[in-house]
């Protein structure tokens, strides 16, 4: 039977060796992966879209705005946060 000693050493000499082993292997798949493509088509030098204003009316259901004036309104105030104490624990100990 093997010792406590000799079990954790084994364990340690796993441990090396399964991560070296990972290490490598992704490194040799890395190595062997397709390179990227580069595109043949030339870089626009800047893209600039300009988007036309945005219709309120046209998205509203009744076709006004008053989603406006409610969002303007206060938000309701949360209960505010009690405070409790937990009792002290004695573990009987020096």
């Amino acid at each position: 039977m093997l010792s406590k000693k000799a079990f954790q050493n084994g364990l340690r000499t796993l441990m090396v060796a399964g991560g070296l082993t990972g290490f490598l292997g992704g490194w040799a798949i890395l190595a062997h992966a397709p390179k990227p493509v580069q595109s043949s088509a030339p870089a626009p030098a800047s893209v600039t879209a300009t988007l036309p204003p945005l219709d309120l009316k046209a998205l509203s259901p009744s076709g006004s705005t008053a989603v406006a004036s409610q969002a303007a309104q206060p938000l309701a105030s949360l209960p505010t946060a009690r405070s409790f104490s937990l009792p002290r624990l004695r573990t009987g100990g020096s």
